[in-house]
């Protein structure tokens, strides 16, 4: 099963956030379980900054992105080291 929706909304001050949601499940053979999927996208002090929350097989997952580069990954609460390109 598979559901998606979106959200795309002038917020506060003229600020243009998009939401979306998709969640995968199955029940057919080789189904491992279930994957939820949920991202918004917003603009913060000139920068677009996008957060993403995906929960799979118990685990959540949370990632934010700003300007395209990846800032920081939450793995059930726990923030993950990040790697440093010089």
């Amino acid at each position: 099963m598979e559901a998606f929706s979106s959200l795309d909304a002038l917020g506060p001050g003229g600020v243009r956030a998009a939401f979306s949601s998709s969640s995968f499940g199955g029940s057919g053979a080789g189904s491992s379980g279930f994957k939820s999927v949920m991202s918004s996208t917003e603009m913060v002090n000139g920068h677009t900054v996008t957060t993403k929350r995906i929960v799979e097989n118990g685990q959540e997952r949370v990632e934010v992105e700003q300007d395209g580069q990846l800032r920081s990954v939450t793995i059930n609460g726990k923030e993950q080291l990040k790697r440093v390109d010089k």
